[in-house]
C-alpha cells in the first residue's frame, strides 16, 4: 500500500484475470497478529468487492495488539523453526 497521508493509504490492484470478480479480504498490519477489529474489540467478517466501482473507501475501526509474549513464532523470522521454544 501506498501512505498518502497519516492514517490513509491506497492501493492499486493489477489489472489481472484473477482480480476479475469478487474479492474477498482483510486489512492487517503485515500479519493475522496486527488484524482489523471492530470498534468493540470483536473480530470483523471479511470484506467483499465485488461491484464494478473503480474506487472504494474503506475505513479500519480498530487494530488488534500484536501480543509477541503470546506467539511462539514471533521469536523466529523463519516460521518452521522451533528452536529454543
Amino acid at each position: 500500500m501506498k501512505k498518502l497521508e497519516t492514517g490513509k493509504y491506497e492501493f492499486n490492484f493489477p489489472e489481472e484475470p484473477k482480480f476479475e470478480g469478487e474479492l474477498i479480504y482483510k486489512f492487517t498490519k503485515g500479519d493475522w497478529s496486527e488484524v482489523e477489529i471492530d470498534r468493540y474489540g470483536n473480530r470483523t467478517p471479511n470484506r467483499h468487492w465485488n461491484d464494478d466501482k473503480a474506487v472504494k473507501l474503506e475505513k479500519v475501526a480498530k487494530w488488534r495488539k500484536k501480543l509477541a509474549s503470546l506467539s511462539p513464532l514471533s521469536a523466529s523470522k523463519n516460521p518452521f523453526d522451533f528452536r529454543g521454544i
